[in-house]
């Protein structure tokens, strides 16, 4: 099936397949029993009881395992909690409507009863994808299965990026000479070298200030679309305050965020797509490498949409500001369905992958009394109060500047949330984070010292 999960989740005991419906026994795996009351919805009985839907796929008799992809949680319509997990479940699945392209989307209703039948647990209208591509595509080194095999991390782990020099597996040039290929970002520099490797390309060109209604209507004159390949390749501005950087992500990745959406309006979703999303030493590969941040976002924006559209084969590049351009070999590079970056330097090929990293115990902060923080995202509620300790220590008289996607009724001013002040001044910025709002940090006239940003990026 393509899965291989770790000891803490294999929590499915035995299924039990009736007509439309499935009852499975979940079992709390013994070296997590102490952890059972520190959750409501306990995570390995509930993912035992989304592991127990791949029954439905499973023929009576003449199955063939191997042959069969993954389903992927994809979404979820409704959670009623009526109790706590208890150590021995069970679950109670029926099947609804497969939608999407050959019936690639499942929808199922899940009970979770405890021992005596009573319902804990309603989940209704849980969608699986089956996750489409080479499965061994992005497969992790041996180094890394170590790290896994040493046992999972626990807790809050703090983990620090490397990038790996791998050998490529190169496959044949994609997108093939006959399909349709839409360049679309800032190309104008790279025109001639798209042109010559694919003369029939078709280039597209739009404003940052269009709608995502306007691109739809543009995309849909231009016809279907095997490939878009995305290039975005942009000098930072030279001052850290100048407003080129804002301008420059509606450019950038808000400009392909609209495409996408585009894309989806025009039915897009259920389809085949390639995408080839190309930067310019946006990322850290080497100790010296220096970086242009200006549309890293692209990165964290394509990989979440490799990951929510498997039908869609997502390969991410970041090449050399300066250099050659490896068509060839960029081209042939394999599609990744977790949405794993690339990096081309020095005529090498690197990947990236996350290992734990050692803080030291007692380390400087550089948060300082007295200052404005400005926290931008909310990723676990890191940029509210009751946020962890470790993220902002304590400072006496310290305010913070929240930009999130709670109200501010959500944000309390009680003393030792945060751990920022005896009462922490906390401001609101409606999101989507702009122009507008970094001039309403400057009115503010606060001693800014700092920025954190706590936004998600599913990695795995």
């Amino acid at each position: 099936m393509g899965m291989d999960y770790g000891p803490g989740h294999r929590g499915l005991d035995a299924v039990y397949r009736g007509e439309g419906q499935l009852l499975a026994k979940l079992s709390l795996p013994p070296h997590l029993s102490d952890t059972l009351t520190q959750y409501e919805l306990h995570p390995s009985l509930m993912d035992s009881a989304l592991q127990a839907t791949i029954g439905f796929e499973l023929s009576i008799g003449d199955a063939a395992p191997a042959l069969l992809k993954p389903l992927m949680p994809f979404a979820l319509q409704e959670l009623e909690i009526l109790g706590r997990c208890t150590p021995v479940m069970w679950a109670w699945i029926r099947t609804g409507e497969s939608r999407g392209e050959a019936g690639k989307t499942r929808k199922f209703d899940i009970d979770l009863c405890d021992e005596q039948g009573n319902v804990r647990i309603r989940m209704k209208g849980f969608s699986t994808r089956v996750l489409e591509g080479d499965l061994n595509a992005g497969h992790p080194s041996a180094s890394v299965q170590q790290e896994i095999a040493d046992g999972p991390p626990v807790g809050n782990v703090l983990l620090y990026p490397v990038w790996d020099s791998v050998p490529v597996e190169r496959g044949g040039r994609v997108p093939l000479p006959q399909d349709k290929l839409l360049v679309a970002g800032a190309y104008e520099s790279r025109r001639r070298d798209v042109r010559d490797a694919y003369p029939e390309a078709y280039f597209f060109g739009h404003r940052p200030d269009e709608t995502i209604e306007e691109i739809a209507h543009q995309l849909e004159a231009v016809g279907a679309v095997d490939h878009i390949l995305w290039i975005q390749e942009e000098g930072s501005p030279a001052s850290v305050t100048d407003d080129a950087w804002i301008e420059g992500q509606e450019r950038g990745v808000l400009s392909c965020f609209k495409m996408i959406k585009a894309l989806i309006r025009l039915g897009y979703s259920s389809r085949k797509l390639g995408w080839t999303v190309v930067t310019f030493q946006t990322q850290a590969v080497t100790r010296l490498d220096p970086v242009n941040p200006l549309h890293a976002s692209l990165h964290g924006l394509a990989g979440s949409m490799a990951k929510e559209y498997p039908n869609w084969s997502t390969r991410i590049i970041d090449l050399e500001a300066s250099g050659d351009w490896p068509a060839d070999a960029m081209l042939a590079l394999p599609a990744d369905r977790r949405g794993q970056p690339w990096a081309y330097r020095n005529g090498e090929w690197y990947r990236r992958r996350l290992i734990p990293a050692d803080a030291p115990e007692k380390a400087e902060t550089l948060y300082k009394e007295g200052g404005v923080y400005v926290v931008i995202g909310g990723a676990g509620g890191s940029a509210k109060p009751g946020a962890s300790t470790w993220c902002v220590p304590t400072r006496r008289r310290s305010s913070g500047l929240a930009a999130g996607r709670w109200t501010t009724a959500s944000v309390p001013k009680r003393r030792g949330s945060l751990r920022l002040a005896r009462s922490p001044d906390t401001f609101r910025l409606t999101p989507p984070i702009s122009k507008p709002s970094g001039k309403h940090i400057k009115r503010s006239k606060a001693d800014i010292r700092g920025l954190t940003a706590s936004f998600i990026r599913p990695w795995s």
